[in-house]
């Protein structure tokens, strides 16, 4: 596994034991847990399918 895989996963499973209600991002303001998965999911879904991952 790559040292960037490695990095992914663990920054994935930071996700998993995040514990706070909501999450304040710099340019959407404040997010519930729920939102948070949501943006992550689709921005990770975004870069994947920009570089070709499917």
């Amino acid at each position: 596994m790559s040292k960037r895989e490695a990095d992914w996963k663990r920054l994935i499973s930071r996700y998993e034991t995040y514990q706070k209600d909501s999450f304040t991002h710099w340019f959407f303001g404040k997010m519930s847990k729920e939102q948070l998965g949501q943006f992550i999911y689709k921005h990770s879904d975004h870069h994947l399918k920009q570089f070709g991952v499917d």
